[in-house]
C-alpha cells in the first residue's frame, strides 16, 4: 500500500492533531492520496504551505 512521503513529518497533524485520523487515512493512505492540496501547493506557489492549509486546501486558524 503506497502512503505518502510527508506523512509523519507533516506540520498540519503536528498542529492540528485532532485532525489527524480521518485526514490521515484519507488523503495520505487512502483513495486522495493524490490529491492532497498540501502537496502541490509549494509547486504552484513557491513557498512551503502555511501549517494550518488541510489536506483538502481549508485554512485552519491556529489558535495561539
Amino acid at each position: 500500500m503506497r502512503v505518502c512521503e510527508k506523512l509523519f513529518d507533516c506540520p498540519f497533524f503536528n498542529s492540528f492533531p485532532k485532525h489527524a485520523e480521518i485526514y490521515k487515512y484519507v488523503y495520505c493512505e487512502g483513495p486522495k492520496l493524490d490529491s492532497c492540496i498540501r502537496l502541490s501547493y509549494k509547486e504552484k506557489n513557491g513557498t512551503k504551505p502555511p501549517d494550518g492549509l488541510a489536506p483538502t486546501g481549508a485554512l485552519i486558524e491556529i489558535d495561539e
